[in-house]
């Protein structure tokens, strides 16, 4: 019924692209994480204490938790795509950036080609750089 993971967590993502509401308890604190932009102590907790009360009406009573473990605000920003084809997608990147160090390219230029291929083929919206 609910998911629930520490810290914060791609168990708990997969679960929530599957449809299951999910709760992440971050005791390591780290407050700089987008999630606590989006809607603190709906989906991301970093007192456990305050988690557990806030799971526990859930529990009783989903009505007086409304929303709790509701990712719905960065559902597309998890996974834009939610079609299953996840690992078609990766392992056509990797053999790009596999094909390019067989063929003894530079680093920085194998990383581009296959960053500028797959935005050509899923789209320029689906990829930031870091």
């Amino acid at each position: 019924d609910l998911a629930v993971g520490y810290p914060i967590s791609s168990a708990i993502i997969e679960a929530v692209l599957a449809g299951v509401p999910g709760v992440h308890i971050d005791l390591t604190r780290h407050p700089d994480h987008w999630f606590y932009d989006v809607d603190y102590e709906k989906f991301v907790f970093n007192d456990l204490e305050r988690a557990m009360d806030v799971i526990r009406r859930w529990v009783r009573d989903p009505a007086d938790e409304p929303g709790l473990g509701d990712h719905s605000a960065v559902i597309d920003r998890l996974d834009p795509f939610r079609d299953g084809k996840a690992a078609n997608r990766m392992g056509t990147y990797l053999k790009w950036l596999l094909d390019g160090f067989k063929d003894g390219l530079d680093r920085d230029i194998i990383m581009a080609d296959a960053a500028e291929r797959y935005c050509k083929k899923w789209g320029y919206d689906k990829i930031s750089a870091v």
